[in-house]
């Protein structure tokens, strides 16, 4: 997924590490609770996959290549017809993968039934991996519209409301830690809709500490 330079090869890439934890959720197939996490996992991976093939089918028609490098020249010259909604499709799939409220569905199940060493791949690596998709995607839409940081913004905050609140309220570890992935994804993607408005703004002051802070929170 890191390393993939055109979207065909993303995507299958992507459906590779969609798939690994299914196998990993459920090593006891006798389990009918470990089962029905298996199931509600594959089933949201799936439907945040749509939106990004129809994402990256669009783009391609419309630059004729797949190559990320076109669709990037693309925005700095000519500019995408539908920016905004190539915006939200990007938002819906990858939001699913970082599991931004309201489309964190997949998490507490698959967290508090899951092996405790694929727990944390799940919220160290899968999660950010969801970010990373995210950042690229943006990267190769050309300058952003105002209203793309308040969506951003008001959803990593609902994420990091909600996240924390239901994280708070859990008496299974495991289950708490997946409401408190959410949440700091929320706080992520809260500090990254403020860069871009501050960007946008000019402040460049506050857009370095605000992506800064972001990518910090990712790191940590």
């Amino acid at each position: 997924v890191l390393v993939a330079a055109e979207a065909f090869f993303f995507l299958i890439a992507w459906e590779c590490m969609s798939l690994a934890p299914f196998f990993l959720l459920a090593p006891e197939d006798k389990n009918a609770n470990q089962r029905y996490a298996s199931w509600i996992y594959l089933i949201v991976a799936h439907l945040g996959a749509l939106p990004l093939l129809l994402l990256f089918a669009s783009m391609s028609q419309e630059t004729g290549s797949g190559l990320f490098a076109h669709f990037h020249i693309f925005a700095s010259t000519v500019q995408w017809q539908s920016a905004g909604l190539f915006f939200v499709l990007a938002l819906l799939g990858f939001g699913m993968k970082m599991g931004l409220a309201p489309l964190h569905v997949w998490m507490p199940e698959a967290h508090s039934l899951a092996p405790v060493d694929v727990t944390i791949l799940l919220s160290g690596t899968v999660v950010n991996i969801g970010l990373y998709g995210s950042l690229r995607t943006l990267s190769l839409l050309g300058l952003p519209a105002e209203w793309w940081a308040y969506a951003l913004m008001g959803m990593g905050a609902l994420s990091g409301l909600l996240g924390i609140i239901f994280a708070l309220a859990q008496t299974n570890l495991k289950r708490s830690l997946a409401f408190s992935s959410s949440d700091n994804m929320g706080i992520v993607a809260l500090g990254i809709g403020a860069g871009i408005l501050s960007a946008l703004d000019g402040t460049s002051l506050a857009t370095v500490f605000f992506f800064a802070g972001a990518l910090l929170h990712v790191w940590n």
